[in-house]
């Protein structure tokens, strides 16, 4: 009985075992497939495209601005870049520095959304077109670990090789083989990469047949310089207003220090497209500085060690914010108007003239 007992329990302990392994097969089976289809998407790509044209296609009019003013205009020398999220594009006005800085030019490239990847690929081709004489980067309390969703558009073949051998290079062993969400976001992006790549042809040929219905708006954003034009025209969020009309931010402090040493600095995805932005800056001859832009309802300033961390990729200068968390200031919880932007960008044209030593929160650093 004893001998009946112990095989009944082999066989089921068997069992379970063979259906493990079977499961395990099953899920290497998907990732093996997904790579090849990757490897043959990618040939196909290649084969067929340009490696200089079609760069750029994105129903997005401070995009199609981007792209004219970096791949489609003549070459020109820049004084000042900014580069950031929509944080940025709503903050600093470049007419305000322009006329703060004795007539330097200056040009707002903030856009839609939050990433290194993409700030690094502007900046790239921005000072490959260029001659770009200091690129203002902005950093905020977080940073995106996600790929952006708009570097899709803005990078050719030879660029998207490089970008799919990295984010196929984060990948551990067990996210391939137990098909984990981050394995599968990172096929996902890849698809849509390179089929954007492999349309983009015949969308830019129905761009030159059909012409380009939108070049009245372009040109508005032109003659503001890159700033989100319709900052001063549209309202406040009615919600925001509502909401927050009667409170204003408490005095702004220091930002609490997070332990975990893999995030509470800015993550490898943004450490990887930060050192290449530094490389890329230092190749051109390109001053590299890191504006810090605050939001609305988180009214301190950034950690310790994260600004010591952007001190060693550039300058770090720190606005003084005293008095901007009024909400007439801000349009929305996260994103300057009106009175607000024109008081921060002139913070930020005084640390320009004098350094950032003379930000009021030089010594807390």
């Amino acid at each position: 009985m004893a001998r009946h007992g112990s095989k009944k329990h082999f066989t089921y302990e068997s069992t379970k075992q063979l259906i493990s392994i079977k499961n395990l097969c099953r899920m290497e089976n998907k990732a093996l497939k997904s790579i090849i289809f990757i490897c043959l998407l990618s040939l196909i790509s290649i084969g067929v495209l340009n490696f200089d044209a079609f760069k750029f296609c994105v129903e997005d009019r401070k995009w199609q601005w981007i792209r004219k003013k970096i791949f489609n205009s003549e070459r020109e020398s820049i004084d000042i870049a900014i580069v950031g999220s929509s944080y940025s594009w709503c903050a600093i006005r470049p007419s305000t520095i322009t006329k703060g800085l004795d007539g330097l030019n200056a040009f707002n490239f903030g856009r839609n959304w939050h990433g290194r990847d993409v700030d690094y690929f502007i900046i790239k081709y921005l000072v490959k077109k260029h001659k770009v004489n200091r690129i203002l980067l902005e950093f905020r309390d977080i940073e995106n670990q996600e790929p952006h969703q708009y570097t899709k558009y803005l990078i050719g073949p030879k660029d998207a090789v490089s970008e799919i051998c990295f984010n196929l290079r984060v990948l551990s062993y067990t996210d391939v083989i137990t098909y984990s969400q981050k394995f599968k976001r990172t096929i996902t992006y890849t698809v849509e990469l390179l089929g954007n790549l492999s349309v983009r042809p015949l969308l830019q040929s129905a761009t030159t047949l059909l012409g380009n219905s939108e070049s009245g708006e372009i040109d508005g954003i032109e003659s503001g310089q890159g700033f989100y034009v319709h900052g001063d025209t549209h309202g406040q969020e009615k919600s925001f207003a509502k909401m927050y009309r009667n409170k204003e931010a408490q005095e702004i402090t220091l930002e609490k220090s997070k332990c975990n040493r893999n995030n509470y600095l800015v993550g490898s995805r943004s450490d990887y497209y930060l050192k290449k932005i530094k490389s890329i800056c230092e190749i051109n001859d390109t001053r590299l500085s890191f504006v810090y832009v605050p939001t609305f309802i988180k009214a301190y300033l950034p950690a310790r060690e994260k600004v010591a961390y952007y001190k060693t990729l550039g300058e770090v200068l720190l606005p003084n914010v005293k008095g901007l968390f009024k909400v007439c200031y801000w349009r929305d919880k996260n994103h300057m108007f009106k009175e607000g932007s024109s008081k921060f960008t002139k913070e930020l044209i005084f640390l320009m003239k004098y350094g950032p030593a003379a930000s009021p929160y030089f010594q807390l650093y």
